[in-house]
């Protein structure tokens, strides 16, 4: 119960993020964007939370836990390259 309830808190940093900050605004008088910047540790467990979820959704029967990481893999990456812009 715990592991899923820190990966819905780790999708949900990934899609409410917006990466704008307050702190800075530029010539246009429009706020400058901050990148948004992830650890290697924490790319690991969300990838490790999201591969959890592609086996639970197959209800843990049959699978390959390395495809299930690869798959995960692709999708984190894939959204935290959206992130970055």
């Amino acid at each position: 119960m715990l592991e899923q309830s820190k990966a819905q808190k780790a999708k949900k940093d990934i899609k409410n993020t917006s990466g704008n900050s307050p702190s800075r605004a530029g010539k246009s008088g429009k706020k400058a964007e901050t990148p948004i910047v992830y650890t290697s540790a924490q790319r690991l467990q969300m990838i490790s939370e999201a591969a959890y979820f592609i086996a639970e959704k197959r209800g843990f029967a049959g699978g390959n836990p390395a495809e299930d990481w690869l798959k995960a893999e692709n999708e984190i990456d894939k959204r935290l390259s959206q992130l970055a812009g």
